[in-house]
């Protein structure tokens, strides 16, 4: 591993995801604009058990804190407030 990849690797959260991980988030990322609520709640409960493996999903997250349901906003910002406290904590 050479210098630019040890920098890129402290500055990226997601850097060394796996692959599978990676597209589950990106499929949850996508059922965050499914029309069902529960289907959304479940999508942003699962990336907040994700955690900083997550950390790709913070702008759909974003959006998903104004959402029509409350209680999906409630679990969206949830799990945006782990994954970013995950990021400081791996940051530090």
């Amino acid at each position: 591993m050479g210098l630019f990849d040890f920098l890129k690797k402290k500055s990226d959260p997601a850097a060394g995801v796996d692959p599978a991980v990676a597209r589950r988030v990106q499929e949850l990322i996508v059922a965050l604009k499914d029309p069902s609520p529960k289907a959304r709640m479940d999508a942003a409960e699962e990336l907040r058990k994700l955690g900083l493996k997550a950390a790709a999903a913070q702008v759909a997250l974003e959006e998903a804190t104004c959402d029509e349901d409350n209680e999906v906003c409630t679990v969206a910002a949830e799990a945006l407030t782990t994954i970013r406290r995950q990021i400081d904590a791996a940051s530090r």
